[in-house]
C-alpha cells in the first residue's frame, strides 16, 4: 500500500468577518497571504487575529495536483498563539471546514500559550455527507477559524482575548495499492 500526502495552502479569501491583519487593518481580500506559508511559518512577521468568538476567516485552498487513491483523512493544521491569557479567560480557536455554504466545526480549544503552537483537527469522512471524501469535495474545500474570546466581567466591563493565526493549511492523506510513497504540494 502506498500513502500519499497532499498539502493544500490558502490561495484567496472565501469569507471574513472582523478578523484583522498584523498592524490592525481589517481583513479584505488579501488576508490569506498572511497565513499561507508552508512548510514553515513566519511567526509574528505575518498573521491575522481576532478578539471575540464571532470573528472568523475562511480561505480557499489550492487544489491537489494529480490526486490519486482513496482519501483516508483530511486534516486542518493551524499555527496559533494567545496574545495573553489569565484567570479571567483565554482566547479560543474554533477550526472549521466549509463545504458549500455550511461550516463544520470542531470543539473550541483555549489557547494558553503566548508562543506559537500547532493545532490539528481531522475529518475521516466528509462532514456534509457522512460518506467517504471524494476529490471533488477536496477541490471545493474552504478552511477557516473563529479566533478570540470576549468575557463579560460585570458592570459593562469586558475582557478581550486575542488569538493570532500565522499559518493555516490542510493535509489530505490518500492510499493506493501501489508500493510508493509521496508528499505532494
Amino acid at each position: 500500500m502506498a500513502v500519499f500526502t497532499y498539502i493544500l495552502t490558502p490561495v484567496s479569501n472565501n469569507e471574513c468577518s472582523g478578523v484583522a491583519r498584523r498592524g490592525g487593518t481589517v481583513c479584505s481580500s488579501y488576508c490569506y497571504a498572511e497565513i499561507d506559508e508552508y512548510p514553515t511559518h513566519d511567526g509574528d512577521s505575518t498573521y491575522v487575529y481576532g478578539d471575540s468568538s464571532d470573528k472568523y476567516l475562511g480561505v480557499n485552498l489550492s487544489d491537489p495536483s494529480s490526486p490519486v487513491g482513496v482519501i483516508t483523512n483530511v486534516e486542518w493544521v493551524g499555527v496559533l498563539r494567545a496574545e495573553s491569557y489569565g484567570a479571567s479567560g483565554a482566547p479560543r480557536l474554533i477550526a472549521y471546514l466549509k463545504i458549500g455554504s455550511n461550516r463544520y466545526t470542531k470543539p473550541w480549544t483555549y489557547l494558553q500559550h503566548t508562543d506559537y503552537q500547532t493545532y490539528t483537527y481531522s475529518w475521516s469522512t466528509n462532514p456534509a455527507t457522512g460518506a467517504a471524501w471524494t476529490w471533488s469535495d477536496i477541490n471545493n474545500l474552504v478552511a477557516g477559524a473563529y479566533l478570540g474570546h470576549t468575557v463579560w466581567l460585570g458592570e459593562l466591563d469586558y475582557a478581550y482575548f486575542v488569538a493570532r493565526l500565522t499559518q493555516l493549511y490542510v493535509r489530505v492523506t490518500s492510499v493506493t495499492a501501489n508500493a510508493t510513497q509521496a508528499i505532494i504540494l
